[in-house]
């Protein structure tokens, strides 16, 4: 046998090859370049891999130093992307510039939810955690709120269409609002620095005049105390509107207001007197108007006839003078008015029709 096994030795074949013709025997690896063999389990060979410049290219998960080198992983890019089942694997899917696709269809093992197809919503809160926006409106305020800051310039600086800058300041932090416009137009200035401000009614219209100019489109109503309650001022027709004279002089019933149709006659101021002898004088009205107050005569002061009148001497008169209120008024508007006499007199009638 050991001649056998040294014939097959020179003859550069297995011996046991030859004498047996079957496979050579189980080998134990023990030792690798003069080391003891690594396992990472029985029977398993670690192995370690290195760069083709010989660095070590993968390192500690965690907080370790960096390996020398790193392993290059590339993709594939698919202009339409595939679609896998369960327990199946890909390459790794890259854009037509080489960029990885990245999907985000989760946040801490929720699903994403979008503002619009393809817009994420991101919830931001404070550093404490809390909301710091709310509804705009009637709402419940948020928990906290953003601060925002200013900057202090001495000199304020002057931008240009398109340029920004931050929030102004003053010396002492206040923001800075300089009023240069209301509702799109230049604001008006009385002085420097002191702006005009147009004051108007309830209805938009304006109640004040300079003197002497035309008269407003609305006025103020002006309130009085009685000592305990807030009166309105009443303002008598006589006491606002423009007076109309007549000149007296008759001797019979005659018309001296003709009837205006929607207004009452407001009598202001009154002198009649007798001119040759005793005489007896009414005012009366009519809804009838140019003879005379015939049609249906209403005493305005007494009777409806100048005998129920006022009855005066050669030497008397009879006088109304202004007393801030009028002295009578008709019954009803679109009425005239009409003074009946029983002898000639003369006098003045001052009245408003309103």
């Amino acid at each position: 046998m050991k001649r056998a096994l040294a014939l097959a030795m020179l003859a550069g074949l297995p011996a046991w090859s030859q004498q047996f013709n079957s496979l050579p025997p189980a080998t134990n690896i023990s030792q690798v370049g003069g080391n003891a063999v690594v396992t990472a389990a029985t029977g398993v060979q670690k192995v370690g891999i290195v760069g083709s410049s010989g660095a070590v290219v993968d390192g500690v998960i965690g907080n370790a130093a960096a390996p020398a080198n790193m392993i290059l992983v590339g993709g594939v890019y698919n202009s339409t992307l595939p679609t896998l089942t369960t327990g199946q694997s890909a390459a790794l899917q890259v854009d037509a510039k080489g960029q990885k696709l990245v999907d985000v269809n989760y946040v801490a093992g929720a699903a994403v939810s979008t503002a619009a197809s393809g817009v994420q919503k991101v919830g931001i809160v404070g550093n404490a955690g809390a909301t710091v926006d709310a509804v705009i409106g009637n709402a419940t305020a948020p928990t906290n709120q953003i601060v925002t800051g200013g900057v202090y310039n001495s000199t304020l600086p002057t931008l240009t269409t398109g340029q920004s800058a931050a929030r102004q300041l003053d010396a002492k932090g206040q923001t800075l609002t300089d009023t240069n416009y209301v509702a799109g137009n230049a604001v008006v200035t009385s002085a420097s620095g002191v702006q005009e401000v147009g004051i108007v009614g309830s209805a938009g219209g304006v109640f004040d005049q300079a003197p002497g100019s035309a008269i407003p489109a609305r006025a103020l109503q002006v309130g009085l105390s009685d000592g305990t309650n807030t009166r309105v001022q009443y303002i008598d027709p006589c006491g606002f509107n423009a007076w109309t004279y007549y000149v007296i002089n008759i001797a019979a019933n005659t018309q001296v207001v003709a009837n205006v149709s929607a207004k009452n006659v407001y009598v202001c101021e009154l002198f009649l007197a007798p001119v040759a002898g005793a005489a007896n004088f009414n005012i009366v009205e009519s809804a009838t108007g140019g003879n005379a107050c015939a049609t249906s005569p209403s005493g305005m002061m007494g009777g409806a006839t100048a005998a129920l009148g006022a009855q005066n001497a050669i030497n008397g008169g009879f006088v109304l003078p202004w007393g801030g209120r009028a002295w009578m008024m008709t019954a009803a508007v679109n009425h005239a008015v009409c003074i009946f006499a029983s002898a000639q007199v003369t006098g003045v009638l001052a009245y408003v029709q309103f």
